[in-house]
């Protein structure tokens, strides 16, 4: 399930990937009605697939320290919810 899935053929998730100070980062945005962690809406918050990205995030700062971080926000200006990864990226060996 996800933020979408109310909204059909006109539900949409945009990716994005771009790099910025040595970070890769991954934006995912959708259109959906949002995340709203205080209201009670019946559902059980961003569910089992954001629990493990969740963990694999913990597992990773264990690896990498605090260069590796997730944000949730909800869109100000439309309906939808964007997540941002960024993850560091190692120079290429020699």
């Amino acid at each position: 399930m996800h933020g979408i899935s109310a909204l059909g053929k006109d539900g949409r998730i945009d990716i994005s990937f771009r790099t910025e100070n040595h970070h890769l980062i991954c934006e995912v945005k959708d259109n959906g009605p949002g995340y709203h962690p205080d209201t009670k809406t019946g559902t059980s918050g961003l569910g089992q697939g954001w629990k493990l990205t969740r963990q694999r995030i913990q597992l990773m700062k264990e690896q990498y320290g605090d260069d590796v971080s997730v944000e949730v926000r909800d869109s100000k200006d439309s309906s939808g919810t964007t997540v941002i990864f960024s993850l560091p990226m190692q120079k290429p060996s020699l």
